[in-house]
């Protein structure tokens, strides 16, 4: 069951929505979707593909997955599977290494930074394709191709990056 507020398994996740009507169908179920006022089932919820995860999870009204989490006060983090929980910012317990360079700064569950950007000089630039393009020495035309692209947050340059749900 749920532990520390992570959730450990599919069967934690599906509990999470126990709104009527939930419809079985396969491997997976249609339930109500709490990211938008849904009155059918439109999110459906199965066993996850990627063994990081415990469920994979799509709205077929067209919610955010992201948007999904908030609305249960999740975030990513909380549905990994292999023991990061909360705030998985590591791999094998060491440190995700920023592209920027500069310190992670902590996020809330949208992943808009916490700290006034104006006031905080290691956000104050932002992340743009070109700059992780030259910290991670890969293509622009490479990360493009992956469907990364510029993006402004805040009035900040960030960068999008694609996650496949399947």
């Amino acid at each position: 069951m749920i532990a520390n507020g992570t959730i450990k398994s599919y069967a934690d996740f599906l509990a999470l929505f126990p709104e009527r009507p939930r419809i079985q169908a396969g491997d997976g179920w249609l339930v109500i979707c709490p990211a938008h006022a849904d009155h059918t089932p439109s999110l459906w919820i199965t066993p996850a593909k990627n063994p990081d995860f415990v469920a994979d999870f799509k709205c077929h009204a067209g919610c955010e997955n992201a948007a999904v989490l908030k609305a249960k006060n999740l975030t990513w983090a909380d549905i990994r599977q292999n023991g990061h929980g909360k705030g998985g910012d590591s791999i094998n317990g060491k440190p995700c290494q920023p592209a920027n360079g500069n310190p992670k700064q902590s996020q809330n569950s949208v992943g808009t930074p916490q700290t006034n950007p104006a006031n905080d000089a290691s956000t104050a630039n932002g992340l743009t394709l070109v700059t992780l393009a030259e910290a991670k020495k890969l293509p622009i035309a490479f990360l493009q191709s992956l469907g990364i692209s510029d993006f402004k947050l805040n009035r900040l340059p960030v960068v999008r990056i694609p996650y496949s749900t399947v």
